[in-house]
This record gives C-alpha cells, structure tokens and sequence, in this order.
C-alpha cells in the first residue's frame, strides 16, 4: 500500500492534485482572516491587524509549503543523480 501512495504522490496527477489542495486551503484561510469574527479578534487582542497578521500568514504559508512541496522537490533530484530520495 506504501509503494503505491508512494508513486501517486510522485506522478504528475498527484503532485497537481496536492497543489490545488494547498490553493483551496489558503483560500478558505484568507477569506476567514477577512471575516468580521477574525478581525474582531485580532483587533480585541491588542493590534489591529496589519503587520501581525501579514506576518503570520506568511510565516503559516511558508511552512505548509515548505512542508508540502518540499518533498516531492527534493524527490525527483535525489533519482536524477541515481539516488534513493530516503536516506539510508
């Protein structure tokens, strides 16, 4: 069962699919850091918003991406130099 997660997440089917997966994500997190809920609660916990915010998001979609991404990154350039992408 691993092997053939393995070479789905590794095709060109997979790897689309999880970066559409990420979009709808971070889509569905921007329209909730818009909402008037989650501004108010940021603006009751002492800023209003901007910087902060702008920060965290940032610092969020860099590890989701990171996290994602990376992987199916490094895999395809440990086989092109005759490698094994897990360490042994």
């Amino acid at each position: 069962m691993k092997v053939v997660v393995t070479r789905w997440r590794r095709s060109r089917a997979g790897q689309w699919t999880m970066v559409a997966v990420i979009a709808y994500v971070l889509y569905l997190w921007y329209e909730d850091l818009r909402s008037e809920a989650t501004q108010a609660w940021i603006a009751a916990h002492g800023t209003d918003g901007t910087w902060a915010t702008v920060f965290l998001v940032g610092l969020a979609v860099g590890i989701v991406v990171g996290a994602t991404c990376g992987p199916l990154l490094i895999g395809p350039v440990a086989r092109r130099k005759g490698q094994s992408a897990q360490s042994r």
